[in-house]
């Protein structure tokens, strides 16, 4: 939560100052320290935005009144500079039968530079909402990866990103964006039977480029 009480700021009516209250108080506040925090890292998405200034407030067991509590500037650049770096050299490559292998290679250290000892999961993100994790361990950090996984589309952009395994958990900036290998059923036909409209008797036919999984 952003301060919200007794926030000092410039009077409208003159050019004076005063104490004011409300959430036009304290939203000007968080848009200000996630201003901040992005000019320092401004590659971070909102998703990272968000757990960033989760980490920082003053509450570690979040409820209903402070929420995760009140945020603290300091400690919410503190937070983004202990992520993960990003993992490097993303790429795609078709795995058959529908599946597709992600290749990268794992970060060796921080943001702020220290040694990734707490290294924990790879997310992978398709168009730009997580599609699944796959689980690492520090011993994992520095090494070309990969792993095999379902689409829920073709032509759907991908990033992954690093995670450690604190309690609430920090992740890293995205890699680069890449494309589904996969290419959309082609010859999609409807073949209506007699005159009835569309429902029972109604077959469809889809040419897959290959054999694949259909859901």
């Amino acid at each position: 939560v952003g301060l919200g009480m007794n926030v000092y700021g410039a009077v409208s009516s003159n050019q004076g100052y005063g104490g004011f209250n409300g959430t036009s108080m304290s939203c000007p506040l968080i848009a200000g320290i996630c201003a901040l925090v992005l000019e320092e890292f401004p590659d971070l998405t909102i998703y990272n935005m968000v757990k960033i200034i989760r980490k920082s407030g003053d509450t570690p067991i979040p409820n209903n009144d402070r929420g995760w509590g009140k945020v603290d500037a300091v400690k919410a650049l503190t937070v983004a500079s202990s992520a993960p770096a990003p993992p490097t050299a993303f790429s795609l490559t078709d795995a058959g039968r529908g599946y597709l292998t992600a290749h990268w290679t794992n970060p060796i250290a921080n943001v702020d530079g220290t040694p990734l000892d707490d290294f924990d999961a790879i997310n992978i993100y398709e168009r730009g909402i997580l599609l699944t994790s796959f689980t690492r361990s520090p011993g994992d950090t520095g090494r070309a990866d990969s792993a095999v996984f379902i689409p829920w589309g073709t032509n759907l952009p991908y990033y992954v990103t690093a995670v450690n395994n604190e309690s609430l958990p920090n992740e890293s900036t995205p890699s680069n964006i890449v494309y589904s290998p996969l290419s959309a059923p082609s010859n999609f036909s409807v073949k209506l039977l007699g005159h009835d409209p569309l429902g029972k008797h109604t077959t469809f036919g889809i040419a897959l480029p290959q054999p694949s999984p259909i859901t």
